[in-house]
């Protein structure tokens, strides 16, 4: 305790010393000399560091002048590339511009000219397999094969097969020529006669000209000079009369089988040995006296076609007088209508049964035909055809292909069934099933890729099926065609007509055709005689 204080009063003392030296050294005034001393270095340290740094601050402030200027020179000099550069992209901007018209104005010329190359490809690929064009219009059209399948049997008659041979004719207007046995059979003892007889006929025929001649006294009047006879029978007027024979042959070979008039008149004159030599007048005018003695029969031909469950109904063209007349065929399995009209839609439908008919009309696509009847079928036949047009012009679209083998199918279904069973429902409803997804697909197909403004045969085709009614009633109705294959048959007699005569004298002689081939069509459809029928009607 004693050290510890002994120590603490040392230390004041050594502390008290010193500041009674340093108290000296300020009274004595050495130590502020000392103090100015130091003061004087310090102020010329600082000094000597504000120049050092100054001179740093200015050459720092020059080159921060000389960057700037540096700068301010690159900046102007970037201004102008870029200002340059700008002028440049403006230009080329203008020209990608002006390379992008060009390019899509080569794109729409390219376009239109595919679609015009697709289009003229489509009229010179139509033909009848594909449109509703004709197969005689189609100049060295290939070989038309029928739907038989190839076998690679030999032609001709089959083995197992019982044959068709003609029918012997038992006739009394019959030679009978009797053909001796050789000796050899007759002296041979191993052969004898089985009472069998062995014949075979020669059928020939000739042309018999028979002529009936009625004759009368003539009588003259004493006061008057005038003559007079018994009256002759009402188709006995010229002193060389044609009975019905001779007019039903010519008139069959004329209207039935488009012979031309000379060709009549050179072919009677042959077969009669030149007994017979009618006059082209006189065959031109068949056709006028054959529908005047008529009536009874177009009366017939109208009750069997209004009677109809269906009918079929078509428009074919002909030429009187030069100019073109529409024909209007309206038929059914029984009887066939022809009307000459000068055009088609209402007018050429008025007066035709067509008009009033109520039951279910067979026909092509013509809006006209749907103000008629009670129901319709369009012709698969057509719709078929212009499914595999849409197929060669639109093969990037699978529908056509789809829809047309569908079709196919359901009209043979149709055909192989028993004539008098229904299509099963579960089938029905099947067929109207997968159609409906077709047209569901054309649609899609279609949506993605619009159809060209030059063929849009395929898309409207799409639009009409669309429908399924009008085109599915066979389905529902056996008693209704699939196809209109009856009025295209019939129009067919006056194409090939119009083409063996070429014009008709006048609307008459076409009215009067027109008559001539109907009520031929329904003898033939009742089953007569043709020839037999029309001599019986002109000698009414």
């Amino acid at each position: 305790m004693i050290d510890s204080s002994f120590t603490h009063i040392s230390a004041l003392q050594y502390r008290l010393k010193a500041a009674q030296d340093k108290l000296r050294l300020f009274e004595s005034g050495e130590m502020y000399v000392k103090l100015r001393a130091k003061y004087n270095r310090g102020i010329r340290r600082l000094l000597k560091e504000i120049f050092r740094l100054s001179k740093q601050l200015a050459d720092a402030h020059a080159e921060t002048v000389t960057v700037r200027n540096n700068w301010i020179e690159i900046i102007e000099e970037t201004e102008r590339e870029y200002d340059k550069a700008a002028s440049e992209a403006a230009a080329l901007s203008e020209e990608v511009r002006r390379l992008k018209r060009e390019k899509y104005e080569l794109l729409v010329k390219l376009d239109e000219a595919e679609g015009k190359i697709q289009k003229l490809t489509n009229q010179i690929n139509m033909n009848h397999e594909n449109s509703s064009k004709p197969s005689s219009s189609v100049p060295n059209h290939k070989k038309i094969h029928n739907s038989r399948e190839i076998t690679g049997r030999k032609r001709g008659a089959q083995p197992g097969h019982k044959g068709s041979c003609l029918k012997k004719i038992d006739t009394e207007n019959k030679d009978t020529i009797y053909i001796p046995a050789p000796d050899e059979l007759v002296n041979d003892p191993d052969k004898y006669l089985t009472g069998r007889k062995i014949s075979r006929q020669v059928i020939d025929m000739e042309l018999v000209v028979h002529i009936t001649e009625y004759w009368t006294h003539e009588f003259k009047s004493h006061k008057t000079g005038h003559t007079h006879h018994a009256q002759f029978p009402a188709n006995v007027i010229n002193p060389v009369n044609y009975g019905g024979t001779v007019k039903a042959i010519a008139s069959i070979l004329n209207n039935k089988y488009n012979v031309s008039i000379d060709g009549v008149k050179d072919f009677i004159k042959e077969v009669s040995r030149g007994a017979v030599h009618p006059s082209k007048g006189m065959i031109n005018d068949l056709c006028r006296q054959f529908s005047g003695k008529t009536d009874k029969e177009m009366q017939e031909i109208w009750d069997s076609l209004l009677s109809g469950h269906s009918m079929n109904l078509d428009f074919t063209t002909s030429r009187s007088d030069g100019k073109n007349k529409q024909i209007s065929i309206c038929c059914n399995k029984e009887a066939t209508l022809y009307t000459s009209g000068d055009s088609k839609g209402h007018k050429g439908i008025a007066g035709t049964p067509a008009e009033i008919y109520t039951g279910v009309l067979i026909h092509d696509h013509d809006s006209t035909f749907y103000s008629y009847g009670s129901a319709h079928q369009e012709c698969l036949a057509h719709i078929l055809r212009y499914l595999k047009g849409s197929m060669e012009n639109e093969p990037d679209k699978t529908w056509s292909t789809k829809m047309r083998s569908l079709l196919q199918e359901m009209i043979h279904h149709v055909k192989h069934l028993p004539p008098d069973s229904d299509v099963d429902e579960e089938v029905k409803k099947d067929f109207r099933k997968r159609y409906m997804e077709i047209i569901d697909l054309a649609a899609d197909e279609y949506d993605y890729e619009p159809p060209s403004d030059y063929y849009r045969d395929g898309y409207n085709l799409y639009t009409r099926l669309k429908s399924p009614d009008e085109h599915l009633l066979f389905l529902e109705d056996r008693q209704v065609s699939a196809d209109n294959n009856d009025a295209e048959r019939g129009a067919r007699k006056i194409k090939r007509k119009t083409n063996q005569v070429m014009t008709f004298r006048s609307d008459e002689n076409l009215k009067d055709y027109c008559k001539t081939i109907s009520v031929m069509s329904f003898i033939e459809g009742e089953g007569e005689n043709l020839f037999e029928k029309m001599a019986m009607i002109y000698n009414r």
